[in-house]
Order: C-alpha cells, then structure tokens, then sequence
C-alpha cells in the first residue's frame, strides 16, 4: 500500500503498534475526485480540530488535482493517523517517471509545476514523492503534526 512505503521510508514514522489508523478509497482519476477526497480526508479527521483538518483537505485536493492532471488514471487515496502525524498518501499506476524525491523541494521545481507544490510546501510540515515497490506509479504525500497544533 501506498501508505506503508511512506511510512518505511521516514526515520520519524513508524509501523506496528504505533500506526493508529489506515483509511484507503479508489478513485476514479475523474475531474470530480478532488471533492470525493476531500469529503473522505475530512470523514477521517473528524476528533482533530478544524485547522488541521482544513489544511489536510487543502493539500489532498492539491495532490489528488496533480495526480488527475499528470497521472491521467485511477486514483488510491490513504490516510494514515500516527501519534504525532496524520499521513496523506495520492498513488497513482501510471509509469511516467518522476523526478527523484530530493530532501528539501527545489525552488525551480516549485516555480515549474504551478501553485500546488507551493501550497503544500508552505502549509505541509512534510511532503514529497516517490515510486513505491515495484517500481511502477507515483505516491505523493504529505504530513501534519497533530501534536502541539
């Protein structure tokens, strides 16, 4: 799943008994999906308070508008609710080859790819892509802290 290659990649998040929640839905790839994942992200976060919840939704309509854009296809949404994070993963099976994630986003890939990337870097205390296992698609994904918000 798209979510645990995310996890198993991150020194600061872990599987097993500390992962919470995991929530997934398929998606279309249609232009609609993008309200269907933000009602899903939010159905997800009802305990947490309404700034994360709004910033969560924000960035999964980001990412999943990316994803209908580039990605042309079908859609697996995830939510994953850690101690200290919550976790949005977009997979996408296109096998289009994106750039390597790098540890800091790079400002001309910022500037090349629109508002988007923008939004999420400014709002996400963590974000990035990558191809899963197996080596076809694209997840990307984002994280906000839950503790101290």
């Amino acid at each position: 799943m798209a979510c645990s290659s995310v996890i198993a990649a991150h020194p600061y998040l872990t599987l097993g008994d500390t992962l919470v929640a995991v929530a997934h839905q398929h998606l279309p790839g249609e232009s609609v999906d993008a309200a269907a994942a933000r009602r899903f992200v939010r159905e997800q976060l009802t305990d947490f308070d309404g700034e994360l919840v709004d910033a969560a939704t924000l960035l999964t309509s980001e990412l999943v508008s990316n994803a209908i854009l580039h990605a042309g296809g079908a859609i697996l949404l995830g939510v994953s609710r850690l101690p200290e994070h919550v976790l949005v993963t977009v997979a996408d099976d296109n096998p289009m080859l994106v750039p390597k994630q790098r540890p800091v986003p790079d400002p001309e890939m910022l500037a090349e790819s629109g508002r988007g990337f923008q939004i999420i870097a400014g709002v996400a205390d963590d974000f990035g892509w990558h191809t899963p296992p197996g080596g076809v698609g694209k997840v990307a994904w984002f994280t906000l802290r839950t503790a101290g918000r």
